[in-house]
């Protein structure tokens, strides 16, 4: 697996660029910065964007990318309302609204996508329906943990 971290737009939202050996690649929270993703993904194929969790923060760039690229949206069940409402996901207050429609995440999703080895995790606490993705020896976990404690 090949696990490419940026940090996109004012917050600092990590975005990750996860890279199977076939080259077929997950976009996780992208932040606002779509074409910065793009130019990352070098020779991998998208097959998806998986969000940890629904704040403006890590979905300004979710739809610009799903329409550029032809790729799904993915986001734990409990999420799913958050994203499509711009009062929930706080697009409205800091940034332009946004709306992100997204399908609800599976192991069988994972699979199909050609991601077996990655497992899904519930991680309720910073939003109810955060998510982490976790690997043989990583974990992505959105806004569970941050640096410092803060």
């Amino acid at each position: 697996m090949i696990i490419t971290r940026l940090i996109v737009g004012p917050l600092e939202t990590n975005c990750y660029i996860l890279a199977n050996k076939e080259n077929d690649a997950l976009i996780i929270d992208p932040g606002d910065e779509g074409e910065k993703s793009v130019s990352k993904l070098d020779k991998s194929r998208p097959s998806a964007i998986l969000l940890t969790h629904g704040h403006y923060d890590h979905i300004g760039a979710v739809n610009f990318l799903a329409d550029k690229l032809k790729i799904p949206i993915y986001a734990g069940q409990n999420e799913i309302e958050m994203l499509v409402d711009p009062d929930m996901n706080f697009s409205s207050m800091f940034a332009k609204p946004i709306s992100v429609r997204a399908k609800p995440i599976s192991q069988s999703i994972l699979n199909e996508l050609g991601f077996q080895k990655l497992r899904i995790i519930e991680l309720p606490g910073h939003t109810l329906g955060s998510i982490g993705i976790v690997g043989d020896d990583f974990l992505i976990s959105g806004d569970t943990v941050f640096a410092g404690g803060g």
